[in-house]
């Protein structure tokens, strides 16, 4: 991987986490993966970090908020309709 593109990657973890909370299911197509694919390129060092700051603190309050039963739940992460995660949200946050 690009090291461009993994940073990209790593700038989206807060609005990851938001969506794991918000969300029971994540679903992505082909057309999705390749929009995001090359969402990265242009971007600069500080776009990439303001991103990642300007999603952090809804993803800290929505996890601060979050019951431990909510975190139990199962959540879903789909492909093009097949699951690719169907863990509950503690394990998806620990492995993510």
């Amino acid at each position: 991987m690009e090291l461009g593109r993994l940073a990209w990657h790593l700038s989206d973890f807060p609005s990851w986490f938001r969506d794991t909370l918000n969300k029971d299911v994540l679903t992505f197509t082909d057309a999705d993966g390749g929009k995001m694919m090359g969402a990265w390129k242009d971007k600069t060092h500080e776009q990439m970090l303001a991103r990642f700051d300007g999603d952090l603190p809804e993803a800290r309050a929505g996890l601060a908020a979050t019951s431990d039963d909510a975190m139990a739940r199962h959540w879903k992460f789909e492909w093009n309709g097949q699951a690719m995660i169907d863990e509950p949200r503690l394990d998806v946050y620990a492995s993510g």
